[in-house]
């Protein structure tokens, strides 16, 4: 499973047997990242995939030097049980 980045569409996303597990983002007028939505495929949950997403988009926040915020549900979650990623919040 290859992830991948596609900045034009502002999603990563790893193709799973013809469907989609993907993160969406917006950029904010202050370069920040507004990551707002999360999806995995049913046959494809509970594998960390969506865990893979959303470190991929940390990785590109960091790279920038900007900050996340975490409107999607998963992401809060995410990020509360990861405190070390609560340095990249808004």
């Amino acid at each position: 499973m290859q992830l991948v980045h596609d900045q034009e569409n502002k999603q990563f996303y790893i193709s799973i047997s013809n469907q989609k597990a993907v993160l969406k983002y917006r950029i904010t007028s202050d370069g920040n990242y507004d990551l707002y939505h999360t999806f995995v495929p049913q046959a494809a949950r509970n594998k960390g995939i969506a865990a893979q997403l959303v470190k991929a988009a940390i990785q590109c926040v960091q790279e920038k030097k900007v900050k996340i915020i975490p409107t999607c549900p998963y992401i809060k979650t995410f990020i509360r049980k990861f405190p070390q990623y609560q340095s990249f919040l808004i």
